[in-house]
C-alpha cells in the first residue's frame, strides 16, 4: 500500500471518528444530563440511534443531517489539500459521490429516516447508518439489496 493511500485511509478514519465524537466534548454521561437530558437508550455503542432520532423535531433532524453533510464536505476539502496521486483522488471522488444524492432536500432525508425507524427492530441502529441506508435507497439501489443491507445492520446493531 502506498504511503499516500495509507494517509488517505488514516484521514478517512479520522473523519469517521470526528463525525462520531462530534459534540462529545463533555463525557457522554455529562452530555446526557446537562445538554440533552436523554437516557442511555438513545445511544448504541456511543452512537446516536433511532430512539434519539425520534425525540428530535423536524428542524433538529435537518440540523443533524446537515452536520453529517458538512463533515463529509469538510473531509473532502481537507483531502483535496493533500498531495494525492491520481488513484487516491479517484478514490476520494468516488467515496464522496457515493455519499451524496443530488436532487433531494434534507427534509426528504429526514422523513425517509423517520420511515426507516418506523420498525422497532431498527431503533438501535445508529442514525449515521440509517442515513447511509436512505442514501442507497435514494440512489436507486434495488429493494432486495436494501433489505439485505438493513438485515445486516439489524444483526450488527442489535447484538
Amino acid at each position: 500500500m502506498t504511503s499516500k493511500l495509507v494517509k488517505l485511509v488514516t484521514l478517512a478514519g479520522i473523519f469517521f471518528l470526528f463525525t462520531h465524537f462530534l459534540g462529545h466534548a463533555f463525557s457522554e454521561k455529562a452530555r446526557r444530563i446537562v445538554i440533552h437530558g436523554h437516557s442511555g437508550d438513545e445511544y448504541t455503542d456511543g452512537w446516536y440511534n433511532g430512539r434519539y432520532w425520534k425525540t428530535l423535531d423536524l428542524q433538529r433532524k435537518i440540523d443533524f443531517l446537515t452536520g453529517i453533510d458538512t463533515g463529509m464536505f469538510l473531509m473532502a476539502n481537507e483531502l483535496s489539500k493533500q498531495n494525492l496521486g491520481k488513484r487516491e483522488k479517484e478514490f476520494v471522488d468516488s467515496a464522496l459521490d457515493s455519499l451524496t444524492v443530488p436532487g433531494f432536500k434534507v427534509s426528504e432525508f429526514a422523513k425517509a429516516i423517520d420511515k426507516f425507524y418506523a420498525n422497532d427492530a431498527d431503533v438501535r441502529i445508529a442514525v449515521a447508518y440509517a442515513y447511509l441506508c436512505v442514501l442507497r435507497d435514494f440512489g436507486g439501489e434495488t429493494p432486495e439489496i436494501l433489505q439485505t443491507h438493513k438485515l445486516q445492520l439489524r444483526r450488527d446493531w442489535n447484538r
